[in-house]
């Protein structure tokens, strides 16, 4: 190892169960959303990858855990969002232009 090349600081470590990059997470939802399923079982996989995103952001960016605080979390979401996360099975499936705007409220988290 050459003493006069300069490393990179290295990453500060993260809990196992933390997500560091939630623009990420969405991109990639993008991505497959893009090659699309019309599955029963695929769209409630995606609705619960992104309620999984939103309650992250939730405890990782405003300290607010959904369950114990859900005025608290209402207030953050907005009515549009909070619906979307607390409606256990929803009546509709999911179309790519409200995944596209759910997905959109989530990154303004």
């Amino acid at each position: 190892i050459d003493p006069h090349v300069a490393r990179p600081p290295r990453a500060p470590r993260v809990p196992g169960n933390a997500v560091t990059y939630p623009d990420l997470r969405t991109t990639s939802l993008r991505q497959t959303l893009a090659i699309g399923a019309s599955d029963s079982r695929h769209t409630e996989q995606l609705r619960r990858r992104l309620v999984a995103i939103v309650d992250n952001e939730l405890r990782t960016a405003h300290s607010i855990d959904r369950a114990t605080h859900p005025d608290a979390a209402r207030a953050v979401l907005g009515d549009e969002l909070d619906r979307f996360v607390s409606v256990e099975r929803p009546d509709a499936t999911l179309t790519p232009r409200g995944i596209e705007r759910v997905v959109s409220l989530i990154e303004q988290l």
